[in-house]
């Protein structure tokens, strides 16, 4: 597919003005860090996955085996979701529709009878997928390659039969790809900025004022029910 191209009469070194947008009214100006206060080369992604798959194999004591399996780039990209209680990477649409075809057990795709029979349904319930928050969606750059590392595994753990429960094996993937983060940033990595808010569930961090914040203890691995009224430098936030 080829890319979209101006029309010919657009000047591309020419800047354009936004008029329906008073900047005196602006306080606060916020950038999007991926790709714009941060750029990447795509020797991240393997460097993440290397650095997660070794985490795996010597820290938590996965088989040995499990460090010859290389990442693969292309395999899962950003918007899927995973089903961390049924172990399922999968694409699912604005309605929760499942794109039958787009599922897969490890690298193995799985029929669409049972698909079918595992959710007795096309459409996943609301209750399921944000309540219950089985659902998780690959929305940041550094979810593919932890994606990719989760799904070589459990293709390791299905081809040699072993057991293996698939919430705990995405908490451990997960955990091991944390691990690298702190590895490239140091563990002090909070210090790099102002405010740390996560699970922000933008847009609606824009426009939700009904959701106050809660601090969140890393250490405990638990929110806090201390009444926020202000946000401090050094802490974790979430709504």
């Amino acid at each position: 597919m080829s890319a979209k191209k101006l029309p010919p009469d657009v000047n591309i070194e020419a800047v354009f003005a936004c008029n329906e947008l008073d900047l005196k009214e602006v306080n606060v100006y916020g950038f999007d860090y991926d790709y714009t206060l941060a750029c990447y080369k795509p020797s991240m992604d393997y460097l993440l996955y290397n650095l997660g798959r070794d985490t795996l194999v010597k820290k938590l004591k996965y088989p040995d085996s499990i460090s010859q399996l290389e990442y693969r780039p292309g395999f899962a990209v950003r918007g899927l979701h995973y089903d961390i209680e049924k172990g399922l990477l999968l694409k699912i649409d604005s309605f929760l529709q499942i794109q039958l075809g787009s599922v897969y057990r490890g690298l193995s795709p799985v029929p669409n009878e049972e698909v079918l029979r595992l959710y007795r349904n096309k459409t996943i319930p609301i209750d399921y997928a944000f309540v219950k928050l089985k659902m998780i969606q690959l929305a940041d750059l550094f979810s593919v390659p932890e994606m990719g590392l989760l799904c070589n595994v459990a293709e390791y753990f299905e081809k040699n039969h072993i057991e293996y429960h698939p919430e705990i094996l995405f908490r451990d993937v997960k955990k091991s790809v944390q691990s690298s983060m702190e590895f490239l940033l140091g563990e002090e990595w909070i210090n790099f900025f102002d405010v740390v808010i996560v699970q922000a569930r933008k847009p609606r961090f824009f426009t939700d004022e009904s959701r106050p914040f809660r601090v969140y203890d890393p250490v405990s691995k638990r929110q806090l029910w201390d009444h926020v009224t202000k946000l401090e430098k050094g802490k974790i936030y979430y709504e």
